[in-house]
């Protein structure tokens, strides 16, 4: 069984495969829930029957400690993906390669073994990624701005008459909560919109592929070719398990 692990700056998230590729179980932490515990679920459940474990992690050092607390007793030694110049089909067109995020580069392998072709890679969660990937496997690079909650939070700690109460979404807001709503929402909507219009448009087949927290909302006010992917960086380390050669 392979064991895959998602570590983000809010979330972790799990997932076992087995033999065949089927998902064994899989799990992610709440607003309220520990990440290192969260991952601790798995190693009860499966630990004597992994033979893999890879991981992207991008939270800092402390929960990288914890992580590997949790695996100690694991006879398996863990694979921290890095961003790398090539691999997995895709090219990668950063200055310096490692310096990309091991969730983005992780989510473009899933993307470029899923179909080869144009795609707008996007990740809704406490940031929003948005990174182009070519018909050729070619990461041209994409914009990182702060995710929906993250631009609420702002607001309302950097402003003295802004709260971060509940809005709708609409298109014409007539009420501040409403205001604050539509415009973290259509400021992510603008910036994926314009990504795709000035890159990937004219490329015949590009797709825009939306994960994270926000991914769902984030499809229904756009007017592209979209495709949800619940786990976009865990379906790219599902890849990378089943290969691991590029390893350095």
């Amino acid at each position: 069984m392979k064991l895959l692990i998602d570590s983000g700056n809010t979330r972790l998230k799990w997932q076992v495969l087995g033999a065949d590729g089927e998902c064994c179980g899989e799990g992610v932490s709440g607003a309220q829930t520990a990440r290192a515990v969260t991952l601790a679920q798995a190693v009860r459940r499966f630990g004597p029957q992994l033979r893999q474990i890879v991981i992207a992690h991008v939270a800092g050092a402390a929960l990288a400690a914890e992580i590997r607390a949790e695996l100690a007793p694991l006879p398996v030694q863990p694979l921290w993906v890095r961003a790398q110049a090539q691999g997995w089909g895709v090219t990668n067109g950063y200055a310096v390669a490692h310096q990309l995020g091991a969730d983005r580069w992780a989510a473009l392998v899933g993307a470029r073994a899923r179909r080869a072709v144009p795609w707008l890679v996007v990740m809704a969660g406490t940031a929003t990624t948005v990174d182009v990937l070519d018909e050729h496997g070619y990461f041209h690079g994409g914009f990182i701005l702060p995710g929906v909650n993250m631009m609420r939070r702002s607001l309302a700690e950097n402003t003295a008459q802004l709260s971060d109460s509940p809005g709708e979404v609409c298109p014409m807001p007539n009420n501040t909560q409403d205001a604050i709503a539509s415009g973290c929402l259509y400021a992510q909507v603008g910036a994926i919109r314009q990504m795709f219009q000035q890159h990937l448009a004219h490329r015949p087949g590009a797709a825009c592929l939306i994960g994270g927290g926000h991914g769902q909302l984030l499809a229904e006010h756009l007017d592209l070719p979209v495709e949800l992917v619940a786990h976009p960086v865990l379906s790219g380390l599902a890849v990378i398990a089943a290969q691991p050669s590029f390893r350095e």
